[in-house]
């Protein structure tokens, strides 16, 4: 292979892994040739000069290395590396602060680029986050370069709605608490705060929902009577946290909520406003207050005061930029007077907020986000270069969505519904993999079922089978501490799954699982006397059917489990130790 073939192959294996190949190159060092092989983190934190991985071929070893080029950022990192890794027997850290594993000789054999990927990977999962999080707590880098819109992606069971706390909390603070309950605390603090909001799609989820809509309101009397229904134009979930991201400065809309209240028509409230002139106002529904002047000569005459020009006016337009500013000044005087608070246009104050949705494809895409779906391109974001904004269909309003809002999406890579995902937000959203991780169960072995082995069998059989949309995750036996609890797993969840893959076909699930859970045996039916069809293929059929593993006992399941080539307690190093170079 050359230079060009090598790196080919290589950013075919690694983008699987979610990192960028960033740099392949040969390059002379006293009487080596070193092959250079640069990586960027899928975070782009671990990306340059203060640290990057690498994967490095010198004439007599070949090794991958977590490194550190900056003075300052080694000095700072040492202390923190040297305390994150002394309880990996695995690592070595050497004079030059980077981290150094054996692989093998010859980087041009495919079989060693996917062992180093793999070792690469390892690394990550050991300490890359703890770096990043020690990197941005620092100062060392900035996350200004996060991603507005990300989708988590992979088979069932990989922890892709689990893993959106982390990224949030990432995005929001900077870094992910290592202690799981302290991290949802504070997810759920931040959920109470309106930082974070959570939904799902599916199919029934529309516009009027996501942006805004139209929604019946019916008021009520005294009697508790229902008078005539009447529509009121609503805001809906992406809409209402644009706007909060977009507006965290100050109390407006708490207090324009207020005067809606105070001034509601329909409840019979009026309010007297002495500015230059006196007027009072009622509000009907919809997004503009109505005004009628104390010393009109046309007392049945009302005029219009939008939410949009009292905003515009607020947030620091001049008068002749909105319409009837006489009462748009004296509405926004008025609520001065009762709590509003003075607009602060400091960046210090835009504060990242997300969204967090669920199944995302599962949704009408074009349905949902309408026109939007170009707005949320982070180029087009309100305050970035090509910032756009569009009128909305139902309140009129000029919208844009801020930039200081991330979207989280995740996405089920088993659901038939996929292949139908929208190409305008496949565009738009950069797609971060979570794959099955068996590495995490290293040390789960009991009755010599060793669970990494397991669940890499099991994929394996299900990749050749099918492919790799529709592999197991880890998920499913994160809790699994005896044969009983795998029993149960394997009834509730990977049975089941393996049904819905298959489509009914037993004698597939049979080559995952083995004969010890799927039973062969014939039928021979006499058919009904219908000389016109041949039904001989019918006449002795073989069916399948799958043992119910909850009536098996502990040693026959585990029986089953070796035959089936699934039960090993052999525990593979993931590393061998680094030689001092």
């Amino acid at each position: 292979m050359n230079i060009k073939e090598i790196s080919e192959r290589i950013a075919e294996k690694e983008l699987d892994k979610g990192y960028k190949l960033r740099n392949l190159r040969i390059r002379k060092r006293g009487n080596n040739n070193i092959t250079w092989v640069q990586f960027v983190d899928r975070f782009n934190i671990i990306t340059g000069s203060h640290a990057h991985f690498e994967i490095i071929k010198r004439d007599t070893e070949i090794f991958v290395e977590l490194h550190f080029e900056n003075k300052d950022t080694k000095k700072q990192l040492k202390n923190a590396i040297n305390k994150l890794t002394e309880n990996i027997e695995t690592f070595k850290w050497q004079n030059s602060y980077s981290l150094r594993v054996a692989g093998g000789v010859n980087i041009y054999d495919i079989d060693i680029i996917e062992k180093l990927i793999d070792k690469l990977v390892f690394i990550e999962n050991k300490i890359g986050n703890e770096i990043r999080d020690f990197m941005i707590k620092k100062g060392i880098v900035s996350i200004k370069n996060k991603h507005n819109n990300q989708i988590l992606y992979g088979p069932p069971g990989t922890g892709k709605t689990y893993n959106t706390i982390n990224k949030a909390l990432e995005i929001i603070i900077g870094s992910c608490p290592d202690d799981r309950k302290e991290a949802k605390k504070k997810y759920d603090e931040l959920i109470n705060d309106g930082r974070i909001v959570f939904t799902t799609f599916h199919q029934s989820m529309c516009y009027e929902d996501f942006v805004e809509g139209i929604k019946p309101l019916a008021p009520q009397t005294e009697s508790n009577d229902t008078e005539n229904v009447i529509y009121k134009v609503e805001d809906g979930i992406f809409k209402t946290i644009c706007n909060t991201a977009r507006r965290n400065k100050s109390n407006f809309d708490e207090r324009i909520e207020w005067l809606k209240s105070e001034s509601e028509e329909s409840a019979g409230k009026t309010i007297t406003i002495n500015s230059s002139s006196t007027f009072d106002i009622t509000y009907r529904g919809g997004r503009t207050f109505r005004i009628k002047p104390k010393n009109s000569d046309r007392p049945d005459q009302w005029y219009p005061a939008s939410i949009e020009n009292i905003r515009k006016m607020y947030e620091g337009a001049e008068r002749k930029e909105v319409y009837n500013p006489t009462y748009v000044v004296g509405i926004l005087d008025y609520l001065y007077q009762n709590g509003l608070e003075e607009y602060k246009n400091t960046k210090d104050d835009n504060k990242p907020y997300v969204i967090i949705i669920d199944e995302i494809n599962r949704g009408n895409i074009s349905q949902i986000f309408g026109e939007l779906i170009t707005l949320i391109e982070s180029d087009k974001r309100i305050g970035n270069s090509e910032a756009l904004e569009v009128t909305l269909p139902y309140s009129k309003e000029r919208f844009g969505v801020p930039a200081n809002l991330y979207i989280i999406g995740t996405m089920n890579t088993a659901d038939r519904s996929v292949e139908a995902l929208d190409t305008a937000l496949r565009r738009r959203f950069n797609f971060v993999e979570k794959a099955p991780e068996p590495e995490l169960f290293v040390e789960s072995d009991f009755k010599g079922v060793n669970l990494k082995e397991l669940l890499k069998h099991i994929n394996d059989r299900i990749e050749t089978l099918l492919d790799r949309d529709h592999l197991i995750g880890h998920s499913y036996f994160m809790k699994v501490g005896s044969v009983a609890d795998l029993k149960d797993v394997f009834h509730n969840n990977i049975i089941p799954l393996l049904k819905e893959y298959f489509y009914g076909d037993y004698g597939k699930i049979g080559l995952v699982l083995g004969e010890g859970f799927v039973k062969k045996r014939y039928r021979s039916v006499e058919f009904a006397n219908f000389n016109d069809y041949d039904n001989s293929v019918y006449q002795d059929k073989s069916l399948y059917d799958i043992v119910n593993v909850v009536d098996m006992d502990d040693d026959d399941f585990v029986k089953a489990l070796e035959g089936a080539g699934l039960k090993t307690n052999v525990n593979t190093p993931e590393l061998t130790h680094a030689q001092q170079n």
